[in-house]
This record gives C-alpha cells, sequence and structure tokens, in this order.
C-alpha cells in the first residue's frame, strides 16, 4: 500500500522532467507568430493567383 504513492510520485516528477527538456525543444509562441505573419496571405478570402505552370495543356486538334 505504501509503494504505490511513492510510485506515483516518482512518476510524475520523471514526466516533470520529459516535459520541460520538450517545452524547451519545441518552438515558442512567439516564434510561431513570427511564422504566421511572414506566411500568410495579405487578404485570405482573396481567390488564389493561378500558377502559371500549373496550366492546362492546349488541346489537340485531331
Amino acid at each position: 500500500m505504501v509503494l504505490a504513492p511513492v510510485v506515483l510520485v516518482l512518476f510524475a516528477l520523471g514526466m516533470e522532467r520529459v516535459e520541460a527538456h520538450l517545452r524547451k525543444l519545441t518552438l515558442q509562441q512567439d516564434e510561431v507568430q513570427d511564422f504566421i505573419d511572414t506566411h500568410a496571405p495579405e487578404d485570405p478570402l482573396a481567390p488564389p493567383v493561378p500558377d502559371p505552370l500549373d496550366a492546362p495543356a492546349p488541346a489537340s486538334r485531331s
């Protein structure tokens, strides 16, 4: 009976260390916001600009 709380506390401490390590490796909120600001379109409701390389091939006259 005494072993279960001790194991639970040790597990919680281990998970806290894992979480701290993962938090250090992941992106921060300001980095995410900078990425969104630099890659977001000016007007998200505007229709997309067609890419000239994606134009359909001209129909052949047979």
